[in-house]
C-alpha cells in the first residue's frame, strides 16, 4: 500500500471535529491527535505527566488555565471514554494495544497490515451490535 494511500486517516480537505466538550481533532493540528479544544495541546502529551506528577506538573508545563482546560475535565473525558461496554470497550482496548510502539515499532498501527485487520474485525462487530440493536 502506498504511503498516499495512508492519508485517508485524515480528512480533505481538513476538517475541525468539535466531539467532546473542550476537545477537538483537527487533521492539520498534531497528526491529527485529540488536542485541548483551540491549541496545539494533545492530550497525549500530558497523561502521563498527570498520572505520574499530579495536575500541578501539567499547569507548571503546558498552562492549560490558559484554554480553559482543567483536571475535572480530563477526568470526565477518560471516564466517559473508560464507560464504554461490551463490543466498544474491546475496541479501545484494541486501539490501545495496536497503539504501543512494540506493536508496530516506526510505522502507524494503520500501516500494519495485521493492526489494521484487527481493528476493521473488531469495528465490524461494533457496527454488527448497532445494527442488530436498531433492528
Amino acid at each position: 500500500m502506498s504511503k498516499q494511500k495512508y492519508q485517508a486517516v485524515w480528512r480533505q480537505p481538513a476538517t475541525e471535529t468539535h466531539g467532546f466538550p473542550k476537545l477537538m481533532v483537527h487533521d492539520n493540528i498534531q497528526s491529527g491527535s485529540i488536542n485541548v479544544r483551540g491549541t496545539r495541546l494533545p492530550l497525549w502529551a500530558i497523561i502521563t505527566t498527570v498520572i505520574n506528577e499530579g495536575w500541578a506538573a501539567v499547569e507548571k508545563g503546558w498552562c492549560p488555565k490558559e484554554y480553559n482546560y482543567s483536571k475535572q475535565d480530563l477526568a470526565h473525558f477518560l471516564y466517559c471514554l473508560l464507560e464504554q461496554r461490551g463490543e466498544f470497550g474491546r475496541l479501545l482496548l484494541l486501539l490501545a494495544n495496536v497503539e504501543k510502539p512494540e506493536y508496530h515499532g516506526d510505522s502507524s498501527w494503520w500501516e500494519v497490515t495485521s493492526a489494521r485487520d484487527r481493528v476493521m474485525k473488531q469495528l465490524q462487530r461494533c457496527l454488527d451490535a448497532l445494527n442488530q440493536i436498531g433492528q
